[in-house]
């Protein structure tokens, strides 16, 4: 059946499909929201339409080519998926890794044409696919249902692009029941496949990522990456309802850097941006997922702990210090800085979210008058 499938047809179809796709996404979905993913994916589809194009499926050189540029096109929707997960994976890192997949398969297509070479470039774009759909399940930017069609046609490219590599090796291409299963036809429907999924999953992952950017610019504060003010108060209040449903503790910080203002004065608003950062790492590193941690104002910065007491609150601040001792920020002529902690637990102060923050926020003027550094919970002792 795999010999029946006319491979020039079906590269022409590729072709014909990838630019259809390229247009359409590019100048309706792109233009409107450039984002980095939509960038990577305008590059996967141009080279798989290129790929289709210098791809007859023979063994000259043009071809090799076109079966090269296959990887490459695979590669970067990974890529562009990739960034839709992690916004913050360094650009330069996809790039070597698209080079370097692309490298890979076209060294191994031309110095062994016939066998190994082919099973090189079905390990990478199965390897890849694979990645789409493990990269798509775990990103958090856009509901599932969303992206689920794309990952499941790019899960099930990937398992089939494995197991034809496997099978290649094993029997060799012109094994009849090799090319009876795994010919070279079905490999690319496999990839048309892939590229009519994205079609139609494309447009609605880039235009979910750009809602996520403004969603993000509204909630998060700028410098830090925490929640700002408004969204940690939003937040923390639906903590505070569920934890009186459930009849369980929420344990609140209020932190702040000690002698910041030294700082900039000393050093300059750069370094006092760079500190103000690492103590917001240090805080986001103490707490756990379902912790919030938001930046207050200024140099003070504010928890809510689900389900915890005060002795958790505790335990948390004294985290803090020791991550950001352990940071190092070296700063010459001057002491790594410290913070000072005031904590308050619904236990003791109830479910109201602004008492709950006013208590902190005194047992934190309580740690500050008692000298620094240190923790101070609500109506008790400093703790050293």
């Amino acid at each position: 059946m795999g010999g029946a499938l006319d491979l020039g047809t079906l590269t022409v179809v590729m072709a014909v499909v990838s630019l259809c796709v390229l247009v359409l996404f590019y100048f309706d979905t792109y233009r409107a929201n450039p984002t980095a993913p939509a960038r990577w994916w305008c590059l996967a589809l141009a080279t798989l339409a290129a790929a289709g194009i210098l791809n007859d499926g023979g063994m000259g050189v043009v071809s090799l080519i076109g079966q090269g540029l296959m990887v490459v096109g695979v590669a970067s929707m990974w890529a562009g998926v990739r960034r839709l997960r992690d916004p913050e994976t360094p650009a330069v890192s996809l790039v070597l890794a698209v080079l370097a997949a692309g490298l890979i398969g076209f060294a191994g297509r031309f110095l062994d044409p016939d066998l190994w070479g082919a099973v090189v470039l079905l390990l990478l774009s199965g390897g890849f696919c694979a990645a789409i759909f493990i990269e798509l399940r775990l990103q958090r930017t856009v509901p599932w249902r969303t992206a689920r069609n794309f990952a499941v046609i790019a899960a099930v490219t990937g398992v089939y692009d494995l197991v034809r590599a496997i099978a290649l090796a094993a029997l060799g291409g012109v094994n009849p029941a090799f090319r009876a299963v795994f010919g070279q036809g079905f490999s690319l429907l496999a990839a048309i496949a892939l590229i009519v999924a994205a079609a139609t999953s494309l447009a609605a992952l880039n235009s979910a990522t750009r809602t996520a950017h403004f969603q993000q610019l509204a909630t998060k504060d700028a410098l830090t990456g925490l929640l700002n003010r408004t969204e940690f108060m939003r937040r923390a209040g639906e903590m505070l309802s569920r934890a009186h449903e459930q009849g369980s503790e929420v344990t609140v910080i209020m932190a702040d850097l000690d002698k910041f203002k030294s700082i900039n004065d000393d050093f300059g608003h750069l370094t006092g941006d760079e500190v103000i950062r690492a103590f917001g790492v240090a805080c986001r590193q103490s707490v756990r997922s379902r912790d919030l941690v938001g930046r207050f104002g200024g140099e003070e910065f504010i928890m809510a702990l689900a389900d915890s007491s005060a002795a958790d609150g505790v335990a948390v601040a004294e985290r803090i210090q020791f991550v950001l001792s352990a940071q190092r920020i070296l700063l010459d002529g001057y002491t790594v800085p410290t913070a000072s902690f005031g904590v308050a637990d619904s236990s003791v102060h109830g479910d109201d979210l602004g008492a709950l923050i006013a208590s902190a926020d005194t047992a934190l003027y309580g740690a500050k008058s008692a000298g620094r550094n240190c923790v101070m919970v609500s109506d008790a002792a400093p703790l050293e």
